[in-house]
């Protein structure tokens, strides 16, 4: 059954962009769980420009143009200017009005056909890829809980999803910012959003950037056999960790029906697991994974 991903923000397209290169490697692009006519079932969306169009120019032979989005203006690390589309619309007219509670009405849609939005063109580009599925399942939304697109636009997109299409699962890929703060409105932003993710999705994998960081560290100090190499990780290296566990969890067994892929998702394919698996020949405990899953 075919499944759309949406990656929204810094966070959400840089893992995103991490999991197309394993799925890439792994999967044939005639695979319908992942690809329609050779292009991803994906959408990517920020509300700035650079992570996207790198996206876009590292996998430019299966990502759509047409589902790759940005805005020039970014969400100031707020949820609500990425919740209720502040920045987008300051950034398109002229006045500015402040959002209340009574933009969100329950008798109302949350996005209308023919929106110009940010919103409004992520959810149009998802309607697509849908109506190109021979049964739609549900989808994968990956997003930070940290920034104001990740937190705010990746909650609203979820709760459009959910309204749009309430017999389609909702599973959420998030990404909690580090204990010491990234941004001064980090708890709130993650606070609001998690409240949003809790009423309208099906399910949370909550990946802990500190237990991402500590177990990828861990892992490289093994592999090298230097105690100092996880000192000096890299963001590229933590999301290329990171998806690896994703991809364990949700493309457990390939084409090919290795049986090694059901050990643990860190044993999916990552080049420093691998390799340090098959010198100490141990399994990995629940506790050592650097996501909690939250089946609500």
């Amino acid at each position: 059954m075919p499944v759309v991903f949406v990656q929204v923000g810094q966070a959400g397209n840089q893992i995103g962009g991490e999991l197309w290169k394993i799925i890439k490697k792994e999967f044939s692009r005639h695979h319908n769980l992942y690809f329609n006519r050779g292009k991803a079932r994906c959408i990517a969306v920020d509300s700035e420009p650079k992570v996207v169009r790198h996206l876009l120019e590292e996998h430019g032979d299966i990502m759509r143009e047409s589902n790759v989005m940005f805005e020039q203006a970014g969400r100031g690390n707020n949820w609500a200017y990425g919740f209720f589309d502040i920045a987008g619309r300051t950034h398109k007219t002229d006045s500015i009005s402040s959002p209340s509670a009574s933009h969100i009405d329950e008798a109302e849609p949350i996005w209308r056909d023919g929106d110009t939005s940010l919103l409004g063109r992520v959810m149009g580009a998802f309607h697509k890829e849908v109506e190109a599925c021979d049964m739609y399942h549900g989808c994968v939304v990956i997003h930070s809980l940290a920034g104001g697109t990740g937190s705010g636009l990746g909650s609203r997109i979820v709760s459009a999803i959910r309204d749009e299409y309430p017999h389609g699962y909702v599973l959420s890929v998030v990404v909690s910012p580090f204990e010491g703060g990234e941004v001064t409105l980090f708890h709130y932003n993650a606070l609001l959003a998690l409240s949003t993710l809790q009423t309208d999705s099906d399910g949370i994998i909550l990946m802990h950037n500190e237990a991402s960081l500590q177990a990828t560290g861990k892992l490289l100090a093994k592999v090298t056999k230097n105690s100092r190499a996880g000192h000096s990780l890299s963001f590229p290296q933590l999301n290329h960790n990171v998806a690896h566990s994703l991809a364990g969890l949700m493309c457990p067994i390939t084409p090919s029906g290795r049986s090694d892929l059901r050990v643990t998702p860190h044993v999916y394919a990552s080049p420093l697991t691998a390799s340090m698996l098959q010198k100490e020949k141990k399994e990995w405990s629940y506790g050592e994974y650097p996501f909690d899953i939250a089946d609500l």
